[in-house]
């Protein structure tokens, strides 16, 4: 990193220096005239008005092309400035994402590896009988459930990036997948007092791969739980116009923070706010959410600062007849 910084440097340092150079011989050639007028003088050629006012005017001409290719050159320099800048910006920011990435990745792989096991070896000891050896191995369940979220997300997000999605599209009744993964959810973060409502309206039939479009749902529902604040509501709604299938999926919690909506369908890219940080993830939810919606011929936005409080993700997809 410190590298980049001083070859940026010393580039910039190099075209500072040409700049002033240049700048320096346009003045340079525009008192040639002038100049070259008074040294004859002082030889004792003496010139009339009319010879001084051509010299200058030839000076003046020399100036001009020279300003034209100076300048050209300037412009030049700049650009290369600007766009070597733009690169080590990007470059950095990339490596500050890996880092955070691998940082979070690790954390939420060995975390609920650790709890799981914690939680086996409890019920192998014999410390736990009963109601608390249950309550026990589902809190395994838990963890084995979020280590497989956290698994699939890698594989899906590596399939994204390797190609194109590759769906199987097909009409598929989108209030009936919202509610199958709705009951899913609801019964998975019981544990944490969340409440995850679902307002299906009946008939929207969308064209899409149904097992991609589980996953969109899904890691919406659980984002939204996630950042939903303490005992989180999330609603699940679904709608649909005259040629367009809505679906909206909206927690109640403290929002963006000021996050850019647009940039947190970025890989790796996850908010600065204490919210966020206290929470684990790697920030590729939500763009597989993008990717796997654009690939269905969709769209998907943010919105904040809602009534109430909270962040709603807008998803829409395109109608299709019943399947009937």
């Amino acid at each position: 990193m410190m590298s980049r910084k001083k070859a940026f440097v010393l580039y910039a340092s190099s075209a500072a220096f040409v700049v002033a150079l240049l700048a320096w011989w346009a003045f340079f050639f525009g008192r040639q005239g002038t100049l070259l007028a008074n040294r004859m003088q002082q030889a004792g050629t003496p010139l009339t008005d009319e010879q001084i006012a051509a010299l200058q005017a030839v000076a003046a001409e020399s100036q001009k092309m020279f300003i034209a290719e100076g300048g050209t050159l300037c412009v030049l320099l700049l650009g290369g400035m600007w766009s070597i800048l733009r690169t080590m910006t990007r470059e950095l920011a990339l490596e500050r994402q890996q880092k955070n990435f691998l940082s979070a990745i690790t954390h939420e792989l060995r975390s609920p590896i650790a709890s799981a096991r914690l939680y086996v070896e409890s019920v192998l000891l014999g410390r736990a009988d009963g109601e608390k050896r249950d309550r026990y191995l589902q809190r395994v369940m838990l963890d084995l459930d979020r280590l497989r979220t956290r698994v699939d997300d890698l594989l899906e997000t590596a399939r994204v990036n390797s190609s194109k999605p590759s769906l199987d599209l097909e009409p598929a009744d989108l209030s009936r997948i919202a509610r199958d993964v709705v009951d899913r959810l609801s019964k998975e973060h019981a544990v944490r007092g969340a409440k995850i409502e679902l307002e299906a309206a009946s008939g929207v039939f969308v064209r899409t791969d149904t097992r991609a479009l589980d996953t969109v749902i899904s890691n919406l529902v659980s984002n939204a739980v996630k950042y939903g604040g303490k005992d989180p509501r999330v609603v699940v709604r679904t709608e649909h116009t005259h040629s367009k299938a809505l679906l909206f999926v909206r927690d109640y919690g403290p929002g963006l923070s000021g996050a850019d909506p647009k940039r947190i369908f970025e890989p790796f890219v996850r908010g600065d706010d204490d919210n966020v940080r206290a929470k684990g993830g790697v920030g590729l939810g939500l763009y597989l959410v993008r990717e796997l919606v654009t690939a269905m011929g969709g769209r998907v936005r943010a919105k904040d600062g809602l009534e109430g409080g909270g962040t709603q993700i807008e998803i829409e997809l395109a109608l299709a007849e019943s399947k009937a």
